[in-house]
């Protein structure tokens, strides 16, 4: 069917707007006829014209709408797609049952612990920001009281991320704006998240190195989603452990010996011959986190939370 596209999007049907414009021709000349047979005093021969020539002046009615109708009847809005939120709780565990009361119980038992950690909020599909992209996840992690923490892809594919320090209310209502849809970013401050993907003369060096049962694979060129994803290899055994260099920072990362529930991340700062060494276990959520936080500063900014352990036997 051919089809002549307007400038609004809108368009006109020309197959059956020629169709309806003939069959009104065939019925305004039937009608002409019927009404002939009539002067001729041939009743019959005129009430079948007659109606012939009704029947086809309707059917060319019909296609001429048929034909013009999109100009005038506005476009339905198509119905998005059904989302579904999955929550990675305190506890390392993953559960798509994600309810305002669930996420509010979250904030509670967050709030309640002396440890470093927090929960991940992902929406499937993510959610549409107009001008900012599509916002993916939300982290919130404790700190004075909470960090909430958007992941927003843009439409060239970059990543990057928006946060904002919260309250127990600012976060509350956070959290349900992300559930209904809604949520305004507009006050979030905004942090670039993604790996220079050229080297650049003077740049720091950067390194990602995942090692298998017998292999070993190095990531000279790799993003943040490459980093989250080896993460969760390890979690879930596919990895024995991964070394992400950062220029004078080399971590360290396997699983824990006394809790398969975590992992452990040995940081390495060179400063001369001697490197500072420091330690710290959290669950696969929270070493995301704490190394998403990392690459976005550019470094370890601040290590509060991490052990010394520089002169002590490992």
């Amino acid at each position: 069917m051919n089809k002549n596209r307007r400038k609004n999007g809108k368009k006109l049907r020309l197959l059956p707007l020629v169709l309806g414009v003939y069959a009104i021709m065939l019925g305004l000349g039937l009608f002409s006829a019927a009404v002939s047979s009539l002067l001729e005093g041939v009743a019959p021969l005129a009430a079948f014209r007659l109606l012939a020539a009704l029947a086809f002046a309707g059917l060319g009615l019909y296609g001429v709408w048929d034909g013009i109708r999109d100009l005038f009847v506005p476009e339905k809005p198509k119905p998005e797609p059904p989302r579904q939120y999955i929550l990675n709780d305190v506890r390392g565990q993953r559960s798509s049952n994600v309810t305002v009361e669930r996420l509010c119980a979250q904030l509670e038992e967050l709030a309640e612990t002396e440890e470093a950690g927090g929960f991940v909020l992902t929406a499937l599909p993510p959610l549409p920001l107009p001008g900012l992209g599509e916002l993916c996840q939300i982290f919130v992690a404790r700190e004075e009281p909470f960090r909430l923490v958007a992941f927003v892809q843009a439409s060239d594919g970059s990543k990057y991320i928006r946060q904002k320090t919260a309250g127990r209310s600012a976060a509350e209502q956070a959290l349900q704006q992300f559930l209904s849809g809604n949520l305004d970013l507009s006050d979030w401050k905004n942090s670039e998240l993604t790996i220079e993907r050229e080297e650049k003369p003077g740049a720091p060096r950067q390194l990602l190195r995942i090692w298998g049962e017998s292999w070993r694979n190095d990531l000279k060129f790799f993003s943040v989603r490459d980093v989250e994803l080896a993460i969760d290899g390890i979690a879930e055994g596919k990895y024995q452990k991964i070394e992400l260099t950062l220029g004078a920072a080399v971590f360290f990362i396997a699983p824990s010996l006394r809790d398969e529930s975590q992992l452990t991340v040995l940081l390495m700062l060179f400063d001369g011959d001697q490197p500072h060494e420091f330690l710290k276990n959290g669950t696969a959520t929270q070493v995301k986190f704490w190394l998403v936080r990392i690459l976005s500063e550019g470094g370890p900014v601040e290590l509060y939370g991490w052990q010394d352990i520089t002169n002590q036997s490992t």
